[in-house]
């Protein structure tokens, strides 16, 4: 890199839903874009295509059980208890299709 800011985006950020009223909601990022682009805010800044966290980044926070557990989860696979044990399944963590790649690629970013 050169030093310069950044913008790191691109469509595959907004390929998740938590739910419409879960403020993880994508189409706040598209409103934002759109307005610093509308704005002329972003007219010197490239933008960069994010590559998603592997599972070595993400068990540097989250232990590998967890990390499998919500590959699962996103397959529609796993007990619903060790779902619940984990916080996911919850209005806070809904589970949703493909939901590793997605927030694998939101951590990436």
């Amino acid at each position: 890199m050169s030093g310069r800011a950044a913008v790191v985006h691109d469509l595959a950020l907004e390929a998740y839903g938590f739910g419409g009223e879960h403020p993880f909601n994508p189409l706040r990022i598209r409103l934002t874009l759109e307005l610093c682009e509308t704005l002329g805010l972003l007219e010197n800044y490239p933008f960069i295509v994010s590559e998603p966290a592997t599972d070595e980044d993400l068990t540097t926070v989250h232990s590998l059980t967890y990390v499998r557990l919500v590959q699962k989860a996103g397959r529609g696979v796993g007990d619903l208890l060790d779902l619940m044990h984990y916080g996911l399944g919850t209005p806070d963590n809904p589970v949703f299709p493909d939901m590793h790649e997605a927030c694998a690629r939101v951590v990436g970013g």
